[in-house]
């Protein structure tokens, strides 16, 4: 077993775990696989997110359902402005507009050889800590779920070291 396939385990093995250890990682996750991806869902969140693995990276990507294209102009200079003010405040995350549209996408980036539970519950932590952020800033109206959900399945032929690709 290559150490790709030993960190997947570890990670889906954490995931499935439901109420053993702490943190975010012993919430109840619905947790599917789909290739190098993880597709883990929190439903006391509705929040969903992707985890690609490979031998030198894990991935972790928060796909918003917000599409900055469709927002009007007042609306996406707030957005803008509260995504920079995000990547400053809360560690680890970062946010970004991706494709034409401006997908807002939050994602995490780690050495493969540092993953552990501790970090991979502060991973899945920071991301959460992004949504409520949006949430609580009046981003949820913006949020389009059907395009969230639909995003998940589009991104897991993303390659790392690519752009996203549409």
């Amino acid at each position: 077993m290559s150490d790709k396939n030993s960190i997947k385990m570890k990670i889906t093995k954490w995931l499935m775990m439901k109420g053993v250890g702490e943190g975010i990682l012993a919430k109840e996750w619905d947790v599917e696989e789909d290739g190098d991806y993880i597709i883990a869902h929190l439903p006391d969140y509705n929040f969903t997110i992707a985890i690609k693995v490979d031998s030198r990276f894990v991935n972790f990507f928060l796909f918003t359902g917000i599409v900055s294209s469709r927002l009007p102009p007042h609306i996406k200079l707030k957005l803008y402005e509260e995504l920079l003010r995000l990547n400053e405040r809360i560690q680890m995350i970062k946010f970004s507009l991706v494709g034409e549209e401006g997908l807002v996408v939050g994602e995490i980036d780690m050495e493969a050889n540092s993953v552990d539970y501790d970090s991979v519950d502060d991973a899945l932590t920071s991301l959460l800590m992004g949504m409520d952020h949006l949430i609580e800033d009046g981003f949820f109206e913006f949020m389009d779920m059907k395009k969230r959900d639909t995003e998940i399945k589009i991104k897991i032929t993303r390659i790392p070291t690519e752009k996203y690709i549409w």
